[in-house]
C-alpha cells in the first residue's frame, strides 16, 4: 500500500535588499531577513534562526506523539538551540559549509517519570523526527542533551 503524501506549500515574495516574505496557505505571512554583520538589515529572523525554530518545533511535536503512545506524562517542556555558521561557506571558500558548522540543544522535560523513561522518549524521538533526521542526513547531527527536570 502506498502512503498518501501530504504537501506543504509556501511562497516567497522579495521585499528589497536580503528582506523576503513568505506566506503559507493558513497562516499567514512572516519575513526573512539577515542580520546587519552579514549584509542585512535585520529586520526579521534570519533562514537558519527559522530553521533552526522549525527544528525545535517538530522535535517537541514528535515527542507529543511519542509520549502519547508510550504513555509518558509531563508537565511541560522547554528547549534551547543554537547553530554556528561560518560564513566563509557562502564565500564558497573550500571545505567550509555554508550552513551550520555544529547545533547545540538542551531540552528539559518537568515529569515525574524515570531518566531511564526519558531515555526511552528521546531515542524514540530523534528516530523519527523529520527535522532531526533531514539536518542528521546533511551530516549536521545536532548535539542534544535531553534533562530530567521534577
Amino acid at each position: 500500500m502506498i502512503a498518501q503524501m501530504i504537501k506543504l506549500k509556501a511562497k516567497g515574495y522579495w521585499e528589497g535588499g536580503l528582506r523576503t516574505s513568505i506566506q503559507t496557505p493558513d497562516h499567514g505571512a512572516f519575513a526573512s531577513d539577515l542580520p546587519r554583520e552579514m549584509g542585512g538589515s535585520d529586520s526579521g529572523p534570519c533562514p537558519m534562526e527559522y530553521l533552526l525554530g522549525s527544528l525545535i518545533g517538530c522535535e517537541l511535536a514528535t515527542m507529543a506523539n511519542v509520549a502519547k503512545q508510550m504513555n509518558f506524562y509531563y508537565q511541560g517542556v522547554d528547549v534551547t538551540a543554537e547553530g554556528d555558521i561560518d560564513p566563509r561557506g557562502m564565500e564558497l571558500v573550500p571545505g567550509v559549509k555554508p550552513y551550520f558548522q555544529e547545533i547545540r540543544q538542551v531540552i528539559r522535560v518537568r515529569t515525574s517519570e524515570s531518566q531511564d523513561r526519558l531515555d526511552q522518549l528521546h531515542q524514540e524521538t530523534e528516530g523519527r523526527c523529520p527535522a532531526f533526521n533531514l539536518l542528521k542526513d546533511a551530516g549536521v547531527t545536532p548535539y542534544v542533551s535531553w534533562e530530567l527536570v521534577h
